[in-house]
This record gives structure tokens, sequence and C-alpha cells, in this order.
């Protein structure tokens, strides 16, 4: 059976939610609920961390995903799926642009968000 913790984010923080860390075979499974619902899984594909997005992510997901990724010695160690990604905020397509120029590697990434980039000349 899969151990889940619960943290919860006291009441005077900026906004509030929830999160939920289940560990799971190859890494951790993240999901956060706030007035958007986002989630993030952790798998390893060989050396490489996949960090698999999926829901709305807004710029209150920044901070864990910057935590996650400072974790890594090496961004092009690092691998962000975007399939099951909804909408994103322009802080979070910021992040993005500025991660993959850094090394990180987009896979899935909706053309909604890789046009938007490019506009945006990020």
């Amino acid at each position: 059976m899969p151990k889940i913790g619960h943290f919860h984010k006291p009441p005077s923080a900026p906004f509030r939610f929830d999160a939920c860390f289940q560990q799971i075979q190859f890494g951790y499974s993240v999901a956060f609920s706030c007035s958007v619902a986002f989630r993030i899984e952790i798998a390893m594909q060989g050396n490489v961390k996949v960090f698999i997005l999926s829901g709305q992510i807004q710029k209150e997901a920044l901070a864990e995903l910057t935590n996650l990724f400072e974790l890594e010695t090496d961004y092009r160690g690092i691998v962000v799926d975007l399939k099951e990604v909804s909408l994103v905020s322009r802080e979070v397509m910021r992040f993005l642009a500025r991660s993959q120029t850094d090394g990180v590697k987009l896979e899935n990434c909706p053309p909604y968000i890789r046009e938007w980039m490019s506009r945006e000349n990020v």
C-alpha cells in the first residue's frame, strides 16, 4: 500500500491549499487543491526526471515547481510533460520558456503554449 502524507498550509498564508504526496513506484505524485486544481507527478526514465503536469497551472504552482527543479543539479536531466495541461498563466508560460532555455525539455507541449512563447519572445 502506498504511503500518503497530507499537509495543510496555515490560513494566514496568502492563499489556502492542501497538498497530498503519495509515494509511487518510480517517484512521488503531488496533488494540490486550491482555487485552481493542478497536479505534479514525478517519474524517472533512466537518468532523466520527468515532471508530469496536469490541470490548470497558475502562478501559485511556481514556488513548488521552482523548488522541485532546484533539487536537480543539471536542468538537462529534467523533462516536463505537459500533455494533460489544460491552461497555464502568463507567469507559468514564462517560467517554462526560461526553463527550456536552461536545458529543460518540454514534451507534449500544447501548440498554444509554444505559440505564446514565440509571440512573447521569451
